[in-house]
């Protein structure tokens, strides 16, 4: 059975079952020292889709990064927190949740065609398609991504995200609202600096899995490997 709708799955059984779960319940893995906060993916399960290959080739083809320390924690909605390992169990793998994004893809015919090109300002001031409803996801996911960084307060000496869009702030929000510190390693000086090499449509459209994020992340975790202690 996939889950399917909107706002509404906030409210699911099955989904606050696995919110339950995952805070009452779950164990973070014995000796899990970098926690590394992922986007989510519309392929299920996440480890399948094209960014998370990308992601994980790059932990485990790196020498210099010790992929054992490292516990991968997916951000998603309606789920919130789905720790790797737990991204086949029901309904982490079972789940369609569509809400209006930033750029919808049926907008970028439109929008090549106004030629906007490299042109950030344009892109930035265009009409953004949040709504009230996305603005309460964002709120209710924020809190119980925060119920998670307070769980977890003690289990890791690093917090890195590497997230952009609503999934860095949901987790901006979340570490202000539980005082837990995380590293977003995906700046804006980063992403205009991608936008202005590469075009704004490169960055929509690669974003996490261009080569300039999965370098940075490769040179980010190489440098919190050495650091764990």
């Amino acid at each position: 059975m996939t889950l399917t709708g909107g706002i509404e799955l906030l409210k699911n059984k099955d989904v606050l079952d696995f919110y339950y779960y995952v805070i009452n319940e779950y164990d973070v893995p014995q000796g899990k020292k970098i926690a590394l906060f992922l986007p989510c993916a519309a392929t299920k399960p996440y480890s399948k889709s094209r960014t998370h290959r990308k992601i994980k080739s790059v932990m485990y083809n790196s020498v210099n990064i010790n992929q054992n320390i490292i516990h991968e924690l997916i951000v998603g909605e309606p789920l919130g927190i789905v720790p790797r390992d737990l991204e086949e169990k029901y309904p982490a793998a079972h789940y369609d949740m569509v809400l209006d994004t930033w750029f919808p893809t049926s907008k970028l015919p439109e929008m090549r065609k106004k030629g906007w090109g490299n042109d950030i300002s344009k892109a930035r001031n265009s009409k953004k398609f949040s709504t009230e409803q996305k603005n309460k996801l964002i709120s209710i996911l924020s809190e119980r991504v925060a119920e998670f960084l307070k769980k977890t307060s003690k289990n890791y000496q690093y917090r890195i995200g590497f997230v952009r869009s609503t999934h860095k702030e949901i987790l901006m929000n979340a570490s202000a609202l539980s005082g837990i510190d995380i590293e977003f390693i995906i700046t804006q000086e980063f992403t205009d600096k991608v936008i202005n090499n590469k075009g704004v449509f490169y960055w929509i459209m690669n974003g996490m899995r261009c080569d300039e994020s999965l370098q940075l992340l490769d040179r980010t975790l190489c440098v919190y490997s050495k650091r764990v202690v």
